[in-house]
């Protein structure tokens, strides 16, 4: 792999991580609402776990 197709791998990543991220921190109180506390907190597992990006 090329140092050009890891950095892009790369930022696709932190891209992704950081729509994951925002996309809860939008959803918060209606996912506490709707799930309870403790399942909304453990939402934020999912954003690790997410399965890894298409190519663009």
């Amino acid at each position: 792999m090329m140092a050009s197709e890891v950095m892009a791998l790369i930022l696709r990543a932190a891209l992704c991580t950081g729509l994951a991220i925002l996309v809860l921190l939008a959803l918060g109180r209606p996912l506490r609402r709707w799930l309870g506390a403790a399942l909304a907190y453990q939402a934020w597992l999912l954003v690790p776990l997410r399965p890894p990006s298409r190519p663009w």
